[in-house]
């Protein structure tokens, strides 16, 4: 076999077993055929009971996941991890050492263009090249689930629009996203795309507050604050929270305002994140909010 996902595909097939078979009472159909076609590496609980299921030797699919570690796959990984620390310029310098040349997924290429994109825009606000590299990904066709790249492509579309003053192009990309987020999370998703999914309900949030629709902002915050404490994560919670509280602020909810102030603050400091700490400061002081002792 040359991947895990060939191995865990032949294995179902030995057995007469369709996707949702093997997935009963362990995960979800779909995530099956993520593993299956997208080669995405299951947390380790979930491969143990695959492998038990399909009787096939634990010792096997590890081999298979340690041959799926390529270079460019490293250099994914801290990307991915640059990004999610707002270390944008750095991301984008290591992802010069990434050979587009090896990309041969859809998967990939989805993934290694959105990654371009979001650097170009974040770390050099340049409008075009993003707007290019997140088109690329877009129109990489070919799989025929919806993933994670789908939503992330489509709300790198609304933020570049949205940092350029289109705001009406802003949120006809922002409702696409959201309509394609809610498939996405419909279809079954896998944790470790939960940051990606908070992050983009924060983004379509400030997008709707920046063109004074604050309650949807707030719903839209509202959303993804309930997606991570479902899945026990403080990591970025503190930007919804933040976002939250200026909405309702904006909506002259004042005492829901002054508790998310307080939660994004709170948070804030457990995450180390001086930026929100400091945003937050500044609001109270300029909505003349209470403060806490912080």
């Amino acid at each position: 076999m040359e991947s895990l996902g060939e191995a865990i595909k032949a294995g179902r097939l030995k057995k007469n077993m369709t996707q949702q078979e093997l997935a009963e009472d362990i995960c979800t159909q779909a995530t099956i055929s993520n593993i299956e076609k997208a080669g995405k590496v299951p947390a380790i609980t979930l491969l143990l009971a695959i492998a038990g299921r399909l009787d096939i030797d634990i010792d096997e699919l590890y081999y298979l996941m340690g041959e799926n570690i390529t270079k460019n796959s490293k250099i994914m990984k801290k990307v991915k991890l640059l990004c999610s620390q707002s270390n944008h310029k750095e991301a984008s310098d290591l992802l010069k050492e990434f050979n587009e040349s090896d990309l041969q997924s859809i998967k990939e290429k989805k993934e290694y263009y959105y990654y371009k994109g979001i650097t170009s825009l974040v770390a050099f606000h340049n409008f075009s090249d993003a707007l290019f590299y997140f088109n690329l990904s877009n129109d990489a066709k070919g799989e025929d689930y919806i993933s994670i790249y789908d939503v992330l492509g489509l709300s790198g579309v609304s933020i570049a629009y949205s940092m350029n003053d289109e705001d009406e192009k802003a949120l006809v990309f922002t409702e696409r996203t959201l309509k394609i987020l809610d498939e996405f999370v419909a279809e079954g998703y896998d944790k470790i795309d939960t940051n990606d999914l908070v992050r983009t309900y924060f983004n379509s949030a400030k997008i709707y507050s920046k063109t004074k629709n604050y309650e949807k902002a707030v719903s839209l915050s509202s959303m993804g604050i309930a997606l991570q404490q479902l899945e026990d994560s403080m990591s970025g919670l503190e930007y919804l929270m933040y976002e939250k509280a200026y909405n309702l602020q904006q909506l002259e909810q004042v005492t829901e305002a002054e508790n998310f102030y307080f939660y994004a603050a709170a948070i804030a400091m457990l995450n180390k994140n001086k930026e929100v700490l400091e945003t937050v400061k500044s609001d109270m002081k300029l909505y003349k909010v209470p403060h806490y002792m912080y």
